[in-house]
C-alpha cells in the first residue's frame, strides 16, 4: 500500500484505494495492492479478481462520487493538446483531456482524486470516469495521431524543399536559355553555390544562390533523374559532387540573333544576379508562433480564409530551427510575445541575425498595454505591435499589407 499513500492527494474525492476498501474489504484489498505495480491498474486487477465486469464495478463507484461514466473515450486530436498537458503527463497521472469546440473542457479519469486540483479553475469543468484500459487505448491512438501529423508536415517540408528548387532550376535555365546559351553550370564554391552559363558573344553569366535553398538544390540535382522536369534537362555531375552542368535539346534553344537582340535589351535594364531568384520564394505563406492554442487555431483560420498559406507553431525556439534550415520561408511571421523557452524579444533578435530576415516581416502579438513593449519589440526588428485584444480583421490588414507593399516580393511576383 506504500505507493497509494506516496500518491494520495488532497481532493474532495475520496480515492479509488478508500472506495474499494469499503467494497472489497481491508484484507482483500491489501493482498490486491500488493499484486499491483500501477495504481492505474488497480480497477482492472479488482475486477478480474472479483470477476466482475469492470465498467459494471466503476458504475457502483461512479454514483458513491456522484459522478457518470463516459459512454466512451475518443482520443484528443492533436492540434487540441495543450503544451502545459503533454500526453505524457495525461498518461502519467491517468487522465485523458475533454475538448468540445477546440475548448478544453474537462478530462475523463479512472480516479478522481488523482485529477490535478487547478483544473477546478475551469469554467464548467467536466469530470468523467471510465476504466484504465479504454484510457490508455485512447491516448495511444492520440499518440499515433500526433506522429502520423508530424511525419505529414515533414513530407511537405521536403515536398516544398523540392518544389522550391524545382523552380529555381527551371528559373535559371529559362534565363540562360533567354540569353541564347545551351549549358548551365552550377557549382559548389567555399561561399555556398554559384551558377554560371556563357553567351554567343562570348560573355558569361553568372550569380551566386542563396544559402537558404542551396541544401534542397543540392538533393534535387542529385535524384534529378527521377523526376519528370529530367525529360526536358539533362544533368551531368563531375566526379567530385562539386559540379553541375545542365543541358537542353538544341531545338530548344532560340536562336542567336534573337538571343544577341535579347541580351543588349536585357542588359541595359539589370545586370544577371540572384536578388530576385529568393524574393520569388517566399509567396504569401504566414508563420503563427503562440504557445496558445486556441488563439492561434483562430487566426490561423481566419488567415486561411483569407487565402494566406499558413503555418503554426507553438514554440518560438522549434521555429526559429525551421528558419535555419530554410525548413519553412514565411513573408509574415506573427509571435505571441509571452512563451516558455524562448520569448518574442528573444525570437526577434535572433531572426534579425538571418540571411533571409531581410525577406521577412514580423509582427508581435501580445494582450499587454505596456508602451515599453511596443517600444522594444520594434527596435529589436519587428514591424509592428498588434493586441490580441482587437478586432482580427486589423491583424489581416496589417499582413495584407506587408506582403502586398514588399518591393523585392512585388518586383518578383
Amino acid at each position: 500500500m506504500k505507493w497509494f499513500l506516496r500518491w494520495r492527494q488532497k481532493s474532495r474525492y475520496r480515492g479509488l484505494a478508500v472506495m474499494l476498501r469499503k467494497h472489497l474489504g481491508p484484507a482483500l484489498l491489501e493482498q490486491v495492492m500488493d499484486i499491483t505495480s500501477d495504481r492505474r491498474d488497480l480497477l482492472t486487477i479488482v475486477a478480474e479478481c472479483t470477476e466482475e465486469n469492470e465498467r459494471a464495478l466503476l458504475e457502483k463507484l461512479a454514483r458513491k462520487w456522484g459522478l457518470q461514466v463516459a459512454p466512451r473515450v475518443i482520443y484528443t486530436e492533436a492540434e487540441h493538446i495543450p503544451a502545459e498537458y503533454p500526453l505524457e503527463y495525461m498518461e502519467q497521472e491517468g487522465f485523458i483531456a475533454i475538448y468540445r469546440d477546440a475548448v478544453f473542457r474537462g478530462v475523463i479519469c479512472s480516479d478522481p482524486s488523482r485529477v490535478p486540483e487547478f483544473f477546478g479553475d475551469v469554467e464548467h469543468f467536466e469530470l468523467f470516469l471510465a476504466p484504465w484500459t479504454e484510457i490508455a487505448d485512447a491516448l495511444h491512438k492520440s499518440k499515433q495521431r500526433v506522429d502520423e501529423l508530424k511525419a505529414e508536415e515533414e513530407r511537405s517540408r521536403e515536398e516544398a524543399k523540392q518544389q522550391l528548387a524545382l523552380e529555381i532550376v527551371n528559373e535559371l535555365v529559362a534565363r540562360a536559355k533567354s540569353y541564347g546559351s545551351g549549358v548551365l553550370d552550377i557549382q559548389m564554391a567555399s561561399r555556398g553555390l554559384s551558377y554560371v552559363f556563357e553567351l554567343p558573344n562570348g560573355r558569361v553569366g553568372s550569380g551566386t544562390i542563396h544559402k537558404a535553398v542551396s541544401p534542397a538544390l543540392l538533393l534535387l540535382l542529385s535524384n534529378f533523374a527521377r523526376l519528370p522536369t529530367s525529360r526536358e534537362y539533362v544533368v551531368h555531375v563531375d566526379d567530385c559532387l562539386t559540379r553541375y552542368t545542365i543541358s537542353w535539346t538544341e531545338q530548344e534553344q532560340e536562336s542567336v540573333s534573337t538571343a544577341l537582340e535579347k541580351e543588349e535589351a536585357k542588359m541595359k535594364k539589370e545586370s544577371i544576379q540572384q536578388d530576385s531568384l529568393l524574393a520569388t520564394q517566399f509567396s504569401t505563406s504566414v508563420l503563427i508562433i503562440d504557445d496558445n492554442n486556441v488563439f492561434g487555431s483562430v487566426v490561423e483560420r481566419l488567415l486561411l480564409r483569407e487565402g494566406f498559406s499558413v503555418h503554426r507553431r507553438d514554440s518560438a525556439r522549434d521555429a526559429l530551427q525551421e528558419l535555419r534550415q530554410s525548413s519553412i520561408l514565411p513573408r509574415v511571421i506573427l509571435c505571441d510575445l509571452h512563451m516558455p523557452e524562448m520569448n518574442g524579444m528573444q525570437f526577434v533578435s535572433e531572426v534579425q541575425q538571418l540571411q533571409l530576415s531581410e525577406h521577412i516581416s514580423i509582427f508581435m502579438l501580445s494582450s499587454d498595454e505596456e508602451i515599453e513593449n511596443e517600444i522594444e519589440a520594434i527596435q529589436r526588428g519587428a514591424v509592428g505591435f498588434l493586441r490580441k485584444t482587437e478586432d482580427p480583421r486589423i491583424l489581416c490588414a496589417h499582413v495584407r499589407r506587408a506582403i502586398g507593399t514588399d518591393s523585392s516580393f512585388s518586383e518578383a511576383a
